[in-house]
C-alpha cells in the first residue's frame, strides 16, 4: 500500500499559490478593470471593504456577481491593500463563510 503524504504546509502554500496565479491570469482584464474601481470604492465608503462589497459594486456596473470565479481569491493580495479583520459573507453562495475585510494602506 502506497502511503501520500496528506498534509504538508509548505506544499499547500504553493498550490495555493499556484492556483490563484492561474486564476489571476485567466480574468487579467477583469481584474485590471475592477481593481482601481475597488479602490474608488474604499475612498467613498470610507471604510474596510470585503468581497461583498466587490461583488454588490460588480452587480451595481451590470457585471455577473460571478463573474471573477475563482479569482476573488486574490482580489486583495496585492501590496496596495492590508487585511483589518474578517466578517461573515452575506452572499448566499458563500454559505456564511468568513471573509477577509481589506483597507489600502
Amino acid at each position: 500500500m502506497i502511503q501520500e503524504n496528506l498534509f504538508d504546509a509548505a506544499l499547500s502554500r504553493a498550490a495555493k499559490e499556484q492556483g490563484i496565479a492561474t486564476a489571476e491570469a485567466n480574468k487579467a482584464s477583469l481584474l485590471a478593470y475592477l481593481r482601481p474601481k475597488a479602490e474608488e470604492l474604499y475612498r467613498k465608503l470610507m471604510r474596510p471593504i470585503s468581497m461583498d462589497d466587490v461583488v454588490q459594486m460588480m452587480i451595481d456596473l451590470g457585471m455577473s456577481p460571478h463573474a471573477l470565479g475563482n479569482s476573488s481569491g486574490g482580489f486583495f493580495q496585492q501590496k496596495k491593500w492590508r487585511w483589518v479583520g474578517a466578517t461573515k459573507s452575506t452572499r448566499i453562495w458563500a454559505h456564511n463563510n468568513r471573509i477577509g475585510q481589506y483597507e489600502l494602506k
